[in-house]
């Protein structure tokens, strides 16, 4: 049985997901309690109104920050709050902050006018006093915390925090509690019917809420798109590939393609996506529409697993 054929606009410049604000903060928390008081990074990042978690493995984590609006002054903000964010985890367990290159850069180039460089005064300037003292060469990436306790190394796909969508990995030195990914989408759709999934005809992350539905019906969702070489790769594998800073490949939505989530409770929550994008427009922001078929039911035998 088809679907209602359903566009999804993808706004390259403005980023958002369906969820927002203290009562979505803890749908995507593992334990809600935790919001205020953290036991580890993933709450801490869990917390922050403007990250999420899309993927996981032990030592590895796929972060997003959104954005709802293309606003120099609001990436900044953003920027900060996060280096804030990762700092104060840091120097809570006794650690040592190490600010990478591609933060000092975004923050010392795109200060906008009227902000108090307070930040770059202080917390930053330290950074570099303290690794000179240490003989320590750069880390080129955005933060990292030297720590026995929990330590970890944060990095992003791009060095220009003014495009979106902006994806940080996170490798920890230790092994982390799982859980996390896609989350908020999995507690909002736990009752959900698939109809229901075409109703966010904004979705610029919708490989992580189709995820997320998927797990919350207990199966996993597929994605196959020729940066796959045509294979079917999990969506949380998928995801933290692209995300990786020294990954090349393109986002789905640039690509014709496949989607499946199969293997779910009941039969009836399984559903093929086929994608395939229509022509990159411009109206004062890029914009990619793409085309997402949603049919029900599952043709296994189109799938070739990696």
């Amino acid at each position: 049985m088809k679907l209602k054929s359903t566009i999804i606009i993808v706004t390259i410049a403005t980023t958002a997901l369906t969820f927002s604000g203290c009562g979505a903060n803890a749908m995507a928390a593992k334990d809600p309690s935790r919001i205020e008081n953290p036991q580890n990074l993933k709450d801490v990042i869990a917390a922050e109104k403007k990250m999420a978690i899309l993927a996981e493995t032990d030592k590895k984590t796929t972060i997003l920050m959104k954005s709802s609006v293309n606003d120099e002054s609001i990436f900044y903000a953003q920027a900060t709050n996060s280096l804030k964010a990762f700092d104060g985890y840091c120097k809570k367990q006794g650690g040592v902050t190490i600010y990478g290159k591609k933060a000092g850069d975004f923050l010392n180039n795109n200060t906008p006018a009227g902000i108090s460089s307070a930040f770059l005064d202080t917390v930053l300037k330290d950074s570099y006093a303290e690794q000179g003292r240490r003989g320590m060469k750069s880390y080129l990436g955005w933060f990292e915390c030297l720590s026995e306790v929990d330590g970890f190394r944060v990095d992003i796909k791009s060095s220009n925090l003014m495009s979106n969508p902006k994806y940080f990995t996170i490798h920890h030195d230790k092994a982390q509690e799982q859980g996390y990914a896609v989350l908020g989408f999995k507690n909002e759709f736990k009752e959900a019917d698939i109809s229901e999934i075409e109703n966010y005809k904004f979705a610029p992350n919708v490989i992580a809420m189709m995820d997320g539905f998927c797990q919350a019906k207990g199966g996993d969702f597929f994605v196959q798109v020729p940066t796959t070489n045509g294979k079917a790769l999990k969506a949380a594998n998928f995801l933290m590939e692209f995300a990786d800073p020294n990954s090349k490949k393109g986002y789905i939505v640039q690509k014709e393609g496949k989607m499946w989530c199969v293997d779910t409770e009941n039969i009836k929550n399984e559903f093929t996506a086929n994608v395939a994008p229509l022509k990159l427009q411009r109206s004062g922001s890029y914009r990619m529409t793409t085309n997402c078929d949603l049919i029900r039911g599952v043709n296994k035998s189109e799938m070739v697993r990696r």
